[in-house]
């Protein structure tokens, strides 16, 4: 109806707003399957704008580097550019994690780079894909493709990678993960890397 009532008030007053709401669900399947209310999904559904992954829409890529270079590099010196091979690598990778990951990695790209043309070699990506794109089969499970293998091969790629950067000193990459050295340890025992009981 478009209004509302303030607490202890005994009239309604206008009120102007739109919401957005957004899922990674399909929302269709969950009201069929009477996981999701049928009744706010109609109330929510006016317009609906279907965002296909990034690995679906590769051609965004250099779009979006573009953009997340100019948010995240320092100002102090000119824009780095882009050589073509470093497009190449972005376009090969499947990104499970999709533009927020994409931005991380290039972040990071930009931190660990003062050079004026971002290379190829700057682009630090999880080693369990392989060249295309494809997830690789480890200790997670076996097959491709679902949302659970996805996320957990890239979980392993990203302790993989931070381990490395510490030199395995797990204090310090818990600290760069913002999580506990607990959590980092039973993740090391979950995909397997290395002694835990190793590099305090």
């Amino acid at each position: 109806e478009k209004t509302f009532s303030p607490l202890g008030a005994n009239k309604t007053l206008p009120l102007k707003s739109q919401v957005l709401a957004s899922t990674n669900a399909d929302l269709f399947k969950a009201v069929e399957q009477g996981r999701f209310r049928a009744d706010l999904f109609y109330r929510l559904n006016e317009v609906s704008i279907v965002l296909p992954p990034l690995r679906d829409r590769k051609e965004d890529i250099p779009l979006l580097v573009r953009y997340f270079i100019d948010r995240y590099h320092s100002g102090s010196r000119s824009t780095p550019k882009v050589l073509p091979e470093t497009f190449e690598k972005l376009a090969e990778y499947h990104w499970p994690g999709n533009i927020r990951e994409l931005g991380k990695v290039l972040q990071r790209a930009l931190l660990c780079s003062e050079a004026q043309y971002l290379t190829p070699e700057h682009i630090d990506l999880p080693e369990p894909y392989s060249k295309k794109g494809s997830p690789q089969k480890d200790t997670c499970s076996e097959g491709v493709g679902t949302y659970k293998q996805e996320m957990c091969w890239f979980e392993k790629g990203l302790i993989t990678a931070a381990l490395r950067e510490m030199k395995g000193n797990q204090t310090a990459t818990a600290q760069k993960l913002e999580i506990s050295r607990q959590h980092l340890i039973r993740l090391m025992k979950k995909h397997g890397l290395g002694n835990p009981g190793l590099r305090a």
